[in-house]
């Protein structure tokens, strides 16, 4: 069995597909199964994956509920003890990164992060520094894709996709408030790079309103939630005005 399942969905995006398959098979490390999700897309996104025929990848295409739908089922099929989701578009930072990131995957944690890139079109990128997910009794996201989930220790999870936007924010949060003694490492290095444009970037309002909805349904102590209301309502208001601003 693979160490680590990669899990990749994807949607009517044949190049960002292509640039996230050559990321993968450059990696010298190779212990690891590859799974994609495809929404049954009418581009050319089939015709990338037959590029990639003769390699180990698990694929299936049909219509999907969105992106955590898809990426439900990935976890249903991915069989190895670290959990990565790598999606199209998704890049690592060049061909040593999964190895490096994977000699940290000791049995005692119960997930791994690190920092990212952000990139525009353009191709500049920007540092994205993930802070500590609990500070100050805050809890915040970290990046999907820069986190390594340990489902040995985690067990089965899944994600909620009455949270259209923000479901990884909301199973992130309900690990962080339902998990005692829970044990993570941040990995002070880069190793991969997405692309600017998801779905929490084009619905920033309503991804902040959906975490607002999550630490009312998982955060018990009235006290703590008022706090991290507070901390949301400042993001909110700096979000207003940015859109304002534009």
């Amino acid at each position: 069995m693979s160490k680590l399942s990669i899990i990749t969905v994807v949607k009517n995006d044949a190049t960002a597909l292509q640039n996230t398959l050559d990321s993968i098979q450059l990696q010298n490390y190779k212990d690891f199964e590859h799974i994609i999700i495809d929404g049954k897309s009418n581009d050319n996104t089939i015709n990338v994956l037959k590029e990639f025929s003769a390699y180990p990848i698990q694929t299936i295409s049909e219509q999907d509920n969105g992106v955590y739908d898809a990426m439900n089922k990935g976890l249903v099929l991915a069989k190895s003890q670290w959990l990565l989701f790598l999606n199209a578009g998704d890049l690592f930072v060049d061909q040593n990164a999964l190895g490096s990131w994977m000699q940290n995957c000791r049995d005692e944690y119960d997930f791994i992060y690190c920092d990212v890139y952000r990139a525009q079109d353009n191709q500049s990128k920007k540092l994205w520094v993930q802070k500590s997910p609990i500070e100050y009794k805050w809890y915040r996201n970290i990046c999907h894709q820069a986190l390594l989930y340990n489902r040995q220790k985690l067990g089965s999870f899944r994600y909620d996709t009455s949270y259209a936007i923000s479901a990884d924010f909301h199973l992130l949060l309900k690990i962080l408030t339902q998990r005692s003694n829970l044990s993570y490492l941040k990995i002070e290095k880069v190793f991969l790079e997405y692309k600017i444009g998801g779905i929490s970037q084009k619905y920033a309002m309503k991804a902040l309103n959906e975490r607002w909805k999550s630490f009312d349904s998982l955060i018990e102590n009235k006290l703590l939630k008022v706090w991290n209301y507070l901390n949301l309502s400042r993001q909110i208001l700096r979000q207003f005005l940015t859109q304002c601003s534009q």
